[in-house]
Formats: C-alpha cells, sequence, structure tokens
C-alpha cells in the first residue's frame, strides 16, 4: 500500500467516523441493544443507570433517565470524538510530509519530482541540507 491510498483510507475512517457520530442515536442503539441482551443471557445482569451524585466534581453526571442514553452520552460519544480526532491529529496533519515520502520510493522517484523534496527539506534541515539531497535525489 502506498502512502496516498494509505491517506485516502485515513480520510475515508475519518468520514464514516463523522457519520456515525452523527447518527449516533440510531448506531449506538443496536450495540446496545445487543450487548444488553448478552449481559442478561449470560450474566443475568440488567443495564441500569448508575447513581447520581448530587455534586459534579470527578464524574460524569449527564442528565440522562435510560441507560441507553447515560452510556451513548458518557462513553460512546467520547469514544468516536477522541478516534477522530487522534486520526486527524496522527495523519491529516501531517498529510504533506508523508505524501513527500512517497517520492522517495523506486516506484515514484522521479526528476520532475525533485522539487517536492521541498517539502522534506523542511523537516530534516538540520540533518541534510536541501543542495545535497537533489543530489542524491538525482543519482
Amino acid at each position: 500500500m502506498d502512502f496516498v491510498s494509505a491517506m485516502n483510507r485515513a480520510k475515508e475512517l475519518i468520514r464514516t467516523l463523522h457519520q456515525i457520530r452523527e447518527t449516533a442515536d440510531g448506531f449506538f442503539n443496536d450495540i446496545f441493544q445487543t450487548a444488553s441482551q448478552m449481559s442478561k443471557d449470560l450474566y443475568d445482569i440488567d443495564l441500569v443507570v448508575p447513581r447520581v451524585t448530587s455534586r459534579q466534581t470527578t464524574s460524569v453526571n449527564p442528565p440522562c433517565t435510560t441507560p441507553e442514553s447515560h452510556f451513548r452520552v458518557t462513553i460512546f460519544i467520547p469514544c468516536v470524538d477522541a478516534l477522530i480526532q487522534n486520526m486527524t491529529e496522527r495523519l491529516l496533519v501531517n498529510e504533506d510530509i508523508l505524501s513527500s515520502f512517497q517520492i522517495l520510493l523506486p516506484g515514484f522517484a522521479a526528476i520532475d519530482n525533485a522539487a517536492e523534496l521541498k517539502n522534506l527539506t523542511i523537516y530534516f534541515e538540520e540533518q541534510i541540507s536541501m543542495t545535497a539531497l537533489k543530489s542524491e535525489y538525482r543519482l
């Protein structure tokens, strides 16, 4: 898999996570029903809303009346938001440098790509000079 297809898959994943986040009610309903049924069948436990403390100092106490809405608001939505944020921070923010590395691979190397080396030298100026990098690339 090359960098471009990996970035495209990461963007597709982020779009899918955004869709899941926007339709969290319906999406989580299926998950919750399955988990609720499994807990009842395997452990004979009904899922209930945890008790709410009068002071909200260290725990999340959203005003939820059903176990499904409580777990959706306190667990599911924050997890999806964290996934979206992590994927964006780790991959899409560094998309320019990741795509620049692709020109170093033999299948993508070409003399006309030498100008794209400038994107890499921004990050590695201390290790190698631009002229040395261009010379090595042209070899």
